[in-house]
């Protein structure tokens, strides 16, 4: 398994309190999305559970490897969002009857005599029940058991649950370490739009080269500027916008207004984000109203708690661009 240089820190801090024989029954992984904390607790697991290799390293070869390798080890469990067989429809949210299955797991000896792994993620998606089923097992550890929960917004999580858990901060890596991996990882592609829309995430960003998304990303900008100068209706846009993956124009939509409040308040383009489009930002800073700009930032981040509950996306989106067009009035 590789490990990524920019989690070294992160490696360390577990690796340390492992040899002083300090590692608690639970950790909580924070952190932006995209730059590998779900890979990070995917190779703790392994470290934990091998039987050859020292601290959290794996050797690759043993039983509990290769069982880890094809994903039957009876000793790592792994809780996300159920798909529903028929229909293929992804669930939004983690179930009690997860936490119940995994708990009762965990409860049992390891059938390996090693640790027993489990790893939840994303863990500030768990349902009022599964949330204060999850308090039970924190409370109430069993032996060589290590629970990993992962979340990009640890604030959503109930306190309880935090304070039961050791936290590990994950961060993105710089600028120039990013555009280095990627530029490995994605040869002769361009790797700044890429970590642009991916709000200078490596893995995000090399998912984001693998999967397309520059077009629509593209797309999407182009729309925001023509509503911004009143060319394109935002109720017409927002009906359009209803049916692309809402997650993704959220995050593009606030390294968008990110980069016009820079630029609006000290005018330096060697902060923009959005490298690719610094001549359209700069044109379009001094048009927006600075308070205004700071709203629909405050928008965008609420909007990204909304979108994954709501029924109706396209009414959030009327909202949001009018209030995106309101931006630009005299």
């Amino acid at each position: 398994m590789t490990r990524y240089t920019w989690h070294e820190q992160q490696w360390k801090s577990v690796e340390t309190r492992l040899q002083q024989g300090r590692l608690p029954h639970a950790l909580l992984l924070t952190g932006p999305q995209g730059i590998g904390k779900v890979e990070f607790a995917q190779q703790l697991a392994a470290g934990l559970i091998c039987s050859q290799a020292a601290g959290t390293q794996v050797c690759g070869s043993c039983q509990n490897c290769n069982l880890i390798a094809a994903g039957t080890h009876p000793d790592k469990k792994q809780l996300t969002f159920e798909v529903d067989a028929k229909s293929g429809k992804v669930a939004k949210e983690l179930k009690i009857d997860q936490i119940r299955a995994m708990a009762e797991s965990l409860a049992l000896t390891a059938q390996f005599g090693g640790y027993k792994v489990a790893i939840i993620y994303p863990a500030e998606r768990m349902n009022q029940n599964a949330a204060n089923g999850i308090l039970k097992t924190l409370e109430e550890p069993t032996e060589k058991t290590l629970l990993i929960l992962i979340t990009d917004f640890p604030s959503r999580l109930l306190p309880t649950i935090r304070s039961r858990c050791q936290e590990i901060r994950f961060t993105a890596p710089s600028k120039q370490q990013s555009k280095q991996w990627l530029s490995s990882a994605l040869p002769g592609v361009a790797p700044e739009p890429l970590l642009a829309m991916a709000n200078g995430a490596p893995l995000q960003a090399l998912k984001a080269g693998q999967e397309g998304w520059l077009e629509l990303r593209n797309n999407f900008y182009s729309q925001l500027i023509a509503v911004s100068q009143h060319q394109m209706s935002p109720v017409a846009l927002a009906a359009q916008l209803a049916k692309q993956p809402m997650d993704l124009l959220v995050v593009w939509g606030i390294s968008w207004v990110n980069d016009l409040i820079k630029l609006r308040q000290v005018a330096d383009i060697s902060q923009v984000a959005n490298e690719d489009y610094t001549q359209i930002l700069s044109d379009l800073a001094p048009k927006a109203n600075l308070q205004a700009l700071y709203a629909w930032y405050d928008d965008q981040v609420k909007l990204q708690t909304l979108v994954q509950r709501s029924l109706n996306p396209q009414q959030l989106l009327e909202k949001n661009l009018l209030d995106w067009q309101a931006v630009f009035k005299a």
